[in-house]
């Protein structure tokens, strides 16, 4: 006699309330985030168990969204999981903002621009930005760094600039990379921290230095 494994009858128990669930909150984020080609993750959908988090639950959800992949209602982008009939197309109007949103960026690079300034000057509400703002990171066209954003082709020009440095002197202070890329003290911090995050530099006390690994 073949006995379901526990997981399995966990879910047989809860498989229509559960199911729907699933759907719903996926569908509710990409009405939300209609300009994120992402969806929600394994975690994010795992709290629809509450606090019952175990490795049964896990095991349960895994299958359930094996068997809606199979099935063709779901679909995995990266690590998170999103209705396969879900899409992104930017309307004419996203497409001109969207620019105006590049455009500024871009004009600012040297004093950059935070979220309320970028609404202030576009007169857009809260969630229609972000949604553009998604839509430009996800698309790495821009990167938000400290709360601040900048034209992701600048930081890839900043980052050559400290690499070719680095590579013809021992570290940088960060007066020193104030002064090779001409930014304020604030900013070019902000700019050192994020390439310490992605393991481009190592910091020793106030100075860095290429990580051993950088090309």
């Amino acid at each position: 006699v073949y006995l379901a494994p526990e997981p399995i009858l966990f879910y047989k128990q809860f498989e229509g309330k559960i199911k729907n669930k699933i759907i719903n909150i996926i569908t509710k984020h990409h009405k939300l985030k209609h300009l994120s080609k992402f969806g929600k993750t394994f975690n994010e959908l795992l709290g629809l168990f509450n606090n019952k988090k175990d490795d049964t639950t896990k095991t349960a959800l895994k299958y359930i969204l094996e068997n809606y992949a199979q099935s063709g209602k779901l679909v995995k982008v990266k690590n998170t999981w999103c209705l396969t009939s879900h899409s992104v197309k930017l309307s004419d109007l996203q497409k001109s903002q969207t620019e105006k949103i590049v455009s500024l960026v871009s004009n600012a690079k040297y004093s950059n621009l935070n979220f309320n300034e970028i609404q202030t000057d576009l007169i857009l509400s809260q969630q229609e930005l972000e949604n553009l703002l998604y839509y430009l990171i996800e698309n790495n066209i821009i990167l938000r760094i400290k709360g601040s954003f900048f034209q992701k082709d600048f930081i890839e020009d900043v980052k050559t600039k400290l690499i070719n440095y680095l590579q013809n002197n021992n570290g940088i202070k960060i007066s020193d990379f104030k002064n090779l890329i001409n930014l304020n003290r604030k900013t070019a911090l902000s700019i050192l921290e994020y390439f310490d995050e992605e393991n481009l530099t190592l910091r020793k006390d106030d100075v860095r230095f290429l990580k051993k690994n950088t090309k």
